[in-house]
């Protein structure tokens, strides 16, 4: 039983480590809408993280045709201070009983600057000065 938890300690510490950009979750009273929609299933929820590269999702039930590698259409609506709405397909990349991992496929490179900027924004509320100079230098792209 120990060799389990360490194992799954182990592999999520990998895959934080496999990550090229920060993932954040949104603000208490503020969150991120998601309205997806996949083969057999459509739903409006709410995001659990959201990255450059992705978004977390949790559904309150099962979606019977949901699994790894299939294709979904989002749209996401960012909160304040972004105020906008993103259109984007990605990819489910792990299901986890209600939980969902989904990888942008299509995301604009406006859409991505949106996303980046609502992540640093949520970053800079939490970390300022020198800490958040690192994340800045960290995360960008450019």
């Amino acid at each position: 039983m120990g060799y389990a938890l360490m194992k799954d300690e182990l592999d999520e510490a990998s895959a934080k480590k496999l990550r090229k950009h920060v993932r954040i979750e949104p603000e208490n009273g503020r969150p991120i809408r998601v309205d997806i929609n996949g083969n057999g299933f459509i739903d409006v929820v709410n995001a659990t993280d959201i990255s450059q590269n992705g978004i977390g999702i949790t559904v309150p039930h099962k979606f019977a045709n949901c699994r790894t590698d299939s294709e979904v259409n989002l749209l996401i609506a960012l909160p304040e201070p972004i105020s906008s709405s993103i259109k984007v397909n990605g990819t489910i990349r792990h299901v986890d009983s209600n939980q969902f991992g989904i990888m942008f496929i299509d995301l604009t490179t406006e859409d991505r600057d949106k996303i980046k900027a609502y992540v640093q924004s949520r970053l800079h509320r939490k970390t300022t000065g020198f800490f958040g100079k690192i994340l800045d230098w960290f995360d960008d792209d450019d």
